[in-house]
């Protein structure tokens, strides 16, 4: 990736012609969809080649999807841990509280934990606690995601209780 990005960024003649053969074999991240077959490498470089923020800041969120989960499967994830460390000094605990809001996912804050977060999120993100744990109860009523959506309850309210229990009671 390293040589690959040296040359998208030394050589903008040969850049167009190297991303015009990628993009016949390899899908870039697109906003909205199933990114789960996008080369995530690939998708990081042309946003970036092609300056496009936003579909630039949709692969950021794509790779710390994939972080959060190698992280808690792999017993030695510091590579993938490294890789989050440095999209979230890049980008800011914005990617991070944006991340969540949208997959409601507690085991991001197991990789990222909430201590780590400066002050002023403290209250944000207690809020997106608030609204997931609404989104998951309401979910239990399906027998289909029962399980799934008890765990994650169990999940933010002991993330609750061990940062916000002062605030709480």
């Amino acid at each position: 990736m390293t040589h690959l990005g040296s040359l998208v960024f030394e050589k903008p003649e040969i850049s167009r012609v190297l991303f015009d053969h990628l993009l016949k074999d390899y899908q870039l991240v697109k906003k909205g969809e199933d990114n789960s077959k996008a080369n995530l490498i690939i998708s990081f470089l042309y946003y970036i080649y092609t300056n496009d923020y936003d579909l630039y800041y949709e692969t950021m969120i794509e790779v710390l999807r994939k972080v959060v989960v190698n992280c808690l499967s792999f017993a030695n994830a510091n590579l993938d841990y490294a890789i989050g460390e440095y999209i979230l000094q890049r980008e800011g605990y914005d990617i991070i509280m944006d991340l969540f809001s949208r997959d409601y996912n507690t085991y991001i804050f197991v990789v990222f934990p909430i201590e780590s977060f400066p002050d002023e999120y403290r209250n944000r993100v207690k809020d997106e606690m608030f609204k997931a744990l609404k989104f998951f109860a309401a979910r239990m009523d399906n027998e289909k995601y029962r399980l799934s959506s008890f765990e994650q309850c169990k999940n933010i309210n002991r993330i609750l209780l061990n940062y916000f229990k002062d605030e709480l009671f």
